[in-house]
């Protein structure tokens, strides 16, 4: 089975592309299981863990109210995992 980490994804698009219209493409090609979402599970931030959902939660609406704020939730170690646009 695919998996995939949509805070991964949320930021990275929050960085690469600096648009709140990208953020917002992919998380509704998420919530919709489209694109590389199909037949795919959330591998980081799974549903049944709150405190990792309400993460996820934080990070998209940041972004979503300004695309910078990619920065606040990435360190050293988040940015260097960040998925790029081949990942």
């Amino acid at each position: 089975m695919a998996t995939h980490q949509l805070l991964l994804v949320v930021l990275g698009t929050a960085q690469r592309f600096g648009r709140r219209g990208a953020v917002l493409g992919e998380l509704a090609a998420a919530a919709a299981r489209r694109s590389r979402y199909a037949n795919s599970r959330e591998e980081l931030t799974p549903a049944f863990d709150p405190r990792s959902t309400l993460l996820l939660a934080l990070a998209a609406t940041a972004t979503l109210v300004r695309p910078e704020f990619w920065q606040r939730f990435a360190s050293g170690s988040v940015s260097a995992h960040t998925l790029s646009q081949a990942g």
